[in-house]
């Protein structure tokens, strides 16, 4: 690290700044607040000691869209969410059981009759499949019978 520090020192200072340089960055300084700048991201950024330095480390970093932060805090927190939805789910139902159980009722009342209509519909498009199928269902249970008494 500190070779490194004295290859950007040497590289943005001469002479008798460098000297004074060397003596800084001996006794803790960072080597950016000695040059007074630092390259993040290919732009130079001026750093004084009331500025926090950018650290090469991040420089990696790429800068994720809204919907990537959003992504990847869901798969890191997912449990989490799926237990408080639960939670929030089970308290919602009893907080309002039977407001539910009176819609669910109404519901059921009101299209009782749409339902029953659509499945006598079904039955009807369907009665030689219902025919054949329930031919095989009795003749398979007409061969278990006969396999087992006799």
């Amino acid at each position: 690290m500190m070779k490194k520090n004295m290859e950007y020192l040497q590289k943005h200072l001469e002479g008798k700044e460098l000297e004074d340089g060397i003596k800084k960055l001996e006794s803790g300084i960072p080597v950016q607040y000695i040059v007074g700048n630092v390259d993040f991201y290919g732009n130079i950024l001026k750093v004084n000691e009331n500025v926090l330095i950018p650290r090469f480390e991040t420089e990696g970093w790429r800068v994720l869209s809204k919907k990537e932060v959003s992504k990847l805090y869901y798969e890191t927190h997912k449990a989490d969410l799926l237990a408080k939805g639960r939670e929030r789910g089970k308290a919602y139902r009893a907080e309002h059981r039977e407001d539910l159980r009176v819609k669910n009722k109404k519901y059921a009342e009101d299209n009782r009759e749409k339902v029953k209509a659509k499945q006598r519909e079904w039955m009807a498009e369907n009665k030689e499949h219902i025919k054949e199928y329930i031919h095989t269902d009795l003749y398979m249970l007409f061969c278990f019978l006969k396999n087992s008494l006799f």
